[in-house]
């Protein structure tokens, strides 16, 4: 499966069958692991058509700025309680 490809990334936490989530326009349904995201995106996931489009793209996972809505850095702030 090319998927064990976008799962070898050391950033990505999972990668889904985008089209069993109801995203019918995309292979793959991406989630970035705790304090990281795509730029550009205010989500920790992001949908791709192919490995390619991944592999396109992967240069553009970047740490959560300072201010991020995510749990992750909530908790890093002291927001919230683990």
């Amino acid at each position: 499966m090319t998927s064990k490809i976008i799962l070898s990334h050391p950033l990505v936490e999972n990668c889904e069958d985008a089209q069993s989530l109801f995203f019918d326009d995309y292979k793959y349904h991406v989630t970035f692991k705790d304090g990281y995201r795509m730029g550009g995106y205010d989500t920790h996931s992001k949908n791709f058509t192919s490995v390619k489009d991944f592999l396109n793209m992967k240069h553009n996972i970047e740490p959560c700025p300072e201010d991020c809505h995510c749990e992750f850095m909530k908790k890093k702030r002291g927001e919230i309680n683990e």
